[in-house]
């Protein structure tokens, strides 16, 4: 299934997508925004807000949770910072 779609009516691939996204952010005279940022804004959110590695692979569709534990490990050393190295 397609949600989003080119100008033709095609999918977009990866790529694809974030160079339309770069165009339209630099349109609205955001350049510092790209896709990948605002994905990367949207996991650290939702990890510092509790969600957990399964949920992260869930909502940004990662198929092995050594992504997702990138955002939950620096959620919890963020919570943490007074807390001694182990």
């Amino acid at each position: 299934m397609t949600f989003l779609q080119t100008e033709y009516g095609k999918a977009f691939t990866a790529a694809g997508f974030g160079n339309w996204f770069r165009d339209r952010c630099d349109e609205a005279g955001l350049p510092q925004c790209t896709a990948h940022g605002l994905k990367k804004a949207a996991a650290t959110i939702a990890a510092e807000n509790g969600a957990t590695t399964r949920q992260l692979m869930a909502m940004f569709d990662w198929t092995t949770e050594s992504m997702a534990e990138v955002y939950t490990r620096a959620a919890e050393k963020s919570a943490w910072p007074d807390r001694p190295c182990s």
